[in-house]
C-alpha cells in the first residue's frame, strides 16, 4: 500500500469536491497583496490580508534555489496557485505591515463594530450554547 493510511480514491474524490465547492468562498475572503497574483486562484478584495514576508532574506531565497536545484524539486512562486503544491518556495502569511493579521483584525475592527449595533464582543467569555432560529441561523450565544 502506498501513501497515507486511509487516503484512497473515494476519500480524495470527496475532499476534491469539498475543495471546489468552497473554493469561491475562500477566494472571496482573501485579500492577497502580491503584485500580479493569479486571480484565478486568489482573491484580492476580501478582508483577510495575505502577504509575502516583508523581509524574505536573500539567504532564504538562496536556500529555496539550492534545494530546488540539488534535489530536482520544482521551484514554486505560488504554492497555492496554478503551479500546485508540489515544489519548494517561500509561503505567504496572514500578515499586514509586519504583524500577524488575524480573523479578529479582519472582521472585528472598529468600523465593523460601529456599523453592527447588534454585535457585542466579550473577551474571556466561554460560550455554553449557540442559539439558533427556526430557519437554523445563529441568533445568539449563552455564556
Amino acid at each position: 500500500m502506498y501513501g497515507n493510511h486511509g487516503w484512497f480514491c473515494a476519500t480524495l474524490f470527496c475532499l476534491t469536491n469539498i475543495f471546489f465547492f468552497c473554493f469561491k468562498d475562500f477566494k472571496r475572503l482573501e485579500k492577497n497583496t502580491r503584485a500580479g497574483i493569479d486571480t484565478e486562484y486568489h482573491g484580492t478584495t476580501g478582508p483577510n490580508i495575505i502577504s509575502d514576508l516583508p523581509d524574505a532574506h536573500i539567504t532564504m531565497q538562496n536556500l529555496v534555489e539550492s534545494v530546488s536545484k540539488h534535489l530536482s524539486i520544482p521551484k514554486s512562486n505560488d504554492l497555492n496557485g496554478k503551479e500546485g503544491q508540489i515544489g519548494v518556495g517561500i509561503t505567504q502569511t496572514f500578515t499586514h505591515k509586519g504583524a500577524r493579521y488575524s480573523a479578529a483584525d479582519a472582521y472585528l475592527n472598529a468600523e465593523i463594530l460601529k456599523s453592527h449595533k447588534n454585535l457585542f464582543v466579550r473577551t474571556h467569555a466561554q460560550v455554553q450554547k449557540v442559539v439558533f432560529s427556526q430557519d437554523k441561523k445563529v441568533t445568539g450565544v449563552t455564556f
